[in-house]
């Protein structure tokens, strides 16, 4: 419909990341306080934007699979909780030439991921 109708249109940002377990007891200070706490990171170096979202406090990590590759997520459960918290920790990429496309940019690396 964009190219029949002449529409401006790129392909947007990605996040590419990981999903990080640790300690609940080291969370724990910020999770009172927040339960699903921001940290922002800008690198002085190469000026990344690096972040976390979706924190799971006392929470377990799942698989989710997708139809070619495999991925995480975490869940908090309503009457058992885990030792652990978990959130996803990630890098903001923009691409350029000769890479335009971040959608298939992104699946191609959670494919490799999966492969590893």
């Amino acid at each position: 419909m964009i190219e029949k109708h002449g529409i401006k249109a790129r392909y947007g940002r990605i996040d590419i990341g990981v999903r990080v377990e640790i300690p609940a007891i080291v969370m724990d200070p910020v999770t009172k306080i927040n339960r699903d706490p921001k940290f922002h990171i800008q690198t002085l170096r190469y000026d990344d934007f690096v972040w976390n979202f979706c924190t799971n406090k006392h929470a377990f990590v799942v698989k989710e699979e997708y139809e070619d590759f495999i991925a995480t997520n975490g869940h908090s459960l309503t009457n058992i909780e885990s030792e652990n918290t978990n959130f996803a920790f990630l890098v903001r990429v923009e691409l350029t030439e000769p890479i335009g496309n971040t959608t298939k940019y992104a699946r191609s690396i959670a494919k490799l991921t999966t492969t590893i």
